[in-house]
């Protein structure tokens, strides 16, 4: 088998976050006396980062934002959104039980993901996600986020797997591209969030459910997996 090491993506991927993330972006606009945004249209802006998220959805329809300004808003988003992170964040289908067939055929298992560990990882205890990964890298963890290597690269060093053998499972260009300037495989899972339409995107497998990843992997189906 090609890929030893296997690194997941967080929203999107894992889990479906997206009507928690237009609630408290939404909250956040009407505070500011901004008109609400459609909720579908947050899958097309999640992805880069929630706090550049947050900065497209102000400028749609206020001004540009200084930097200052824009830390600052940066908190008062952050809290609200830390407020619901649950409300209705839900994993997508067959998460759990196509991570621990992973986990038991041999792979290292990994999350990265731009979303600050401050959200990050209550929803990743949340969902038990932290049970099966050997690694996980926040977007605040290191330096860099996606599309730079840094987290990807930050997992190969420490689990000791080289690039042809580790395989980035994500669901848009962010995800994509952070494999490919990593050198790592690419994996699109199709449900997920982008705003790029899959035959622009560059990758090696894809995936329409989560529990797909087995068959493209060489594994048993998850229906038929003992």
């Amino acid at each position: 088998m090609r890929y030893k090491s296997l690194v997941f993506d967080l929203d999107g991927t894992l889990i479906d976050s997206y009507l928690d993330i237009a609630g408290a972006a939404n909250d956040y606009l009407a505070a500011r006396g901004l008109p609400a945004i459609e909720a579908s249209a947050f899958r097309k802006l999640i992805g880069n980062g929630m706090y550049t998220m947050l900065r497209e959805a102000f400028e749609a329809d206020g001004p540009a934002l200084s930097e200052a300004d824009y830390q600052r808003e940066k908190a008062a988003f952050r809290d609200l959104y830390l407020q619901r992170l649950t409300r209705e964040t839900q994993l997508f289908p067959g998460v759990l039980e196509t991570l621990e067939r992973l986990r038991e055929v041999g792979f290292t298992l990994s999350i990265c993901t731009n979303k600050g560990r401050d959200a990050a990882l209550p929803l990743i205890e949340h969902f038990d996600l932290q049970l099966p990964m050997d690694f996980i890298v926040c977007g605040d963890s290191v330096a860099a986020m996606k599309p730079d290597p840094m987290g990807l690269q930050f997992i190969m060093e420490q689990s000791g797997i080289a690039a042809d053998q580790t395989l980035m499972v994500g669901d848009n260009q962010t995800d994509c591209l952070a494999a490919r300037n990593a050198s790592c495989g690419a994996a699109l899972v199709t449900y997920g969030y982008r705003r790029h339409a899959v035959e622009e995107l560059d990758f090696d497998l894809s995936c329409e459910r989560f529990s797909d990843l087995l068959p493209a992997l060489g594994l048993a189906p998850l229906e038929d997996a003992a």
